[in-house]
């Protein structure tokens, strides 16, 4: 680094000598030397270039680079020199300043240790920047990893609550199918069990055909009114939207005696849609009088 400088008339004489370039984390990468004669050489990168010093009349210290190797430019490149006790800085305009020390001197003993303090704090500021940072990125793959395994694992309870899901539903189709049969065929204890069991893994149409099996069975040894009317209202309150859930209701109220709210229900379950037999149903309860089940939703009078 260069710096413009000015120096006094016994600056020529301070000048001879050997003179090392520094700075902040750096020494000796540069030097020069100064002679009676007024010869001198600047030496960098590996080049060693010729010049020549001659003092003013303003005092200041002109060195004339005879080589241009190490400024580019024209052939022949100005600095100004100043030296200050055991301090010396050459100055080539702009950026080309340089500042140098007395080489063996105290001065260059204080810069040195000073260098190589700052070059110490330097590194071992470095290093500890290298392991807060691989720190930072063992932590950050770390998470995520983590992030990616809690990934993996959720993706995986949900396949395999998805997956039991899909089991119980398909278990829940086949008992309620097979209690249907049953009750066709007249097995109410096998039917009524597979039913069951269909609900209990979640089948709201097995619930549905136990609250009609109590309400309307053939069979009058199978009806419970009560039964029927918990059972039928629990599965409107699962599913309200489903206009044959409400016509079961009806037909519970119906079996339980409760004929007015049979008639307001069965209304209810006509105004949701066209079902099969609803109206011959809805003129039952206004009798008074109750229906048996001879089949999905074929209702005949008692």
């Amino acid at each position: 680094v260069m710096i413009m400088n000015y120096g006094c008339s016994d600056s020529g004489s301070k000048l001879i000598g050997a003179w090392s370039e520094y700075s902040q984390y750096r020494y000796g990468k540069e030097r020069t030397e100064f002679f009676k004669d007024e010869s001198c050489y600047i030496e960098a990168n590996n080049q060693r270039v010729a010049c020549r010093w001659s003092v003013l009349e303003d005092g200041r210290i002109k060195v004339e680079v005879t080589k241009n190797e190490l400024f580019g430019g024209s052939s022949v490149i100005t600095l100004f020199a100043v030296v200050t006790k055991d301090e010396l800085v050459l100055d080539g305009g702009g950026d080309k300043k340089g500042t140098y020390v007395r080489a063996g001197s105290q001065r260059a003993t204080e810069i040195q240790s000073k260098i190589k303090k700052a070059v110490e704090e330097r590194e071992i500021r470095i290093e500890a920047e290298k392991r807060s940072q691989a720190e930072k990125l063992k932590a950050e793959r770390l998470a995520r990893e983590q992030r990616l395994e809690a990934e993996r694992e959720a993706y995986a309870k949900k396949q395999e609550e998805e997956r039991v899901a899909r089991v119980k539903r398909q278990e829940g189709e086949r008992a309620f199918k097979a209690g249907y049969e049953f009750l066709k065929r007249g097995l109410y204890a096998q039917g009524v069990a597979e039913y069951e069991k269909a609900w209990k893994l979640g089948n709201l149409d097995a619930l549905n055909g136990l609250a009609l099996h109590f309400a309307a069975c053939k069979d009058d040894k199978q009806h419970d009114g009560k039964r029927a009317v918990e059972l039928a209202l629990k599965a409107t309150s699962l599913k309200p939207e489903e206009k044959y859930y409400w016509d079961t209701l009806a037909a519970a109220y119906a079996r339980n005696g409760q004929i007015e709210k049979a008639v307001s229900i069965q209304v209810r379950a006509l105004s949701m849609g066209w079902i099969g037999g609803g109206e011959d149903r809805l003129k039952l309860c206004r009798q008074g009088r109750r229906y048996e089940d001879k089949g999905p939703r074929k209702c005949f009078l008692t």
